[in-house]
């Protein structure tokens, strides 16, 4: 496929109206309505701007992407790599109620817009051999001769998973902000809680169940060479409190995204560790 002008939103002029046409990219932790709005459990805070994330290797990342367009008009959307062959990348559509069952889309994704919005779960997967760099990732909407697109660039990170992390926690209620799953999957390190891993079949909490336990992985992988004190205070202190009484006691975050403070460290800890 060629690559075409990078635009993440445009202003068309269809029929005598002024339409936008727009793709946007969101993190695991903000959940998206039917409308394309985040959800309130997730609202609180400023949503981080998704354009040059980090991502581990031998892991997977996840993020919501959001189409809109006119109702009544066709659409197509793809996913472009640069340069191709290191990602393995799986769409999935988002369901319409309870913003967190997942359904897999084969691209390209085509239809005719029923709503003026799509939203879908990408799930991109990097193995342990891909190569420390950068990588391209477009997500591409057109419909008729318009194209838009959302430019990513991976940033594919020394940080590896450890081979078949084991899944911890429980699925927060879907009224819940999404990072009190991610939490779920992080008390059993921090606090010794145990939480007997629940299951609903195929969800959003379920995949951020699974990135939030590579973390805990990747935590204990950092302990070989950084020492337990320092992995856990670090995280610690990503969180926002002194020590882990003050945060097994009772924690609370002031937005959902704040947990991508634990990601963000363990992925620098790892950059010291080369």
């Amino acid at each position: 496929m060629s690559w075409r002008p990078l635009t993440i939103a445009a202003f068309l002029y269809w029929g005598g109206l002024v339409c936008a046409q727009e793709i946007q990219v969101y993190s695991e932790f903000r959940r998206l309505g039917a409308d394309g709005r985040i959800i309130e459990a997730d609202r609180a805070g400023k949503p981080r701007e998704i354009l040059s994330p980090a991502i581990p290797r031998n892991g997977f990342a996840t993020f919501y992407l959001m189409v809109r367009g006119e109702p009544g008009n066709s659409y197509h959307v793809y996913l472009g790599e640069n340069p191709e062959g290191i990602l393995k990348t799986t769409l999935y559509r988002v369901g319409t109620g309870a913003a967190d069952t997942l359904e897999p889309v084969k691209l390209p994704v085509s239809g005719i817009l029923a709503e003026s919005t799509l939203i879908f779960a990408l799930d991109v997967w990097t193995p342990a051999t891909a190569p420390v760099r950068r990588v391209r990732l477009e997500a591409q909407l057109n419909s008729g001769d318009r194209w838009i697109i959302y430019p990513l660039e991976l940033r594919l990170q020394p940080a590896t998973i450890p081979l078949s992390p084991i899944t911890f926690g429980q699925l927060a209620p879907l009224a819940a902000p999404s990072s009190d799953t991610a939490i779920s999957a992080l008390d059993p390190y921090l606090c010794g809680k145990t939480h007997k891993a629940t299951e609903s079949g195929l969800s959003l909490r379920n995949l951020i169940r699974r990135n939030a336990s590579q973390d805990v992985a990747l935590a204990k992988k950092l302990e070989i060479t950084h020492g337990k004190d320092k992995v856990r205070a670090g995280i610690l202190k990503a969180l926002g409190v002194p020590d882990a009484p003050s945060w097994c006691g009772e924690h609370k975050m002031a937005s959902p995204e704040d947990y991508l403070k634990v990601r963000d460290f363990l992925y620098k800890l790892a950059i010291e560790a080369q």
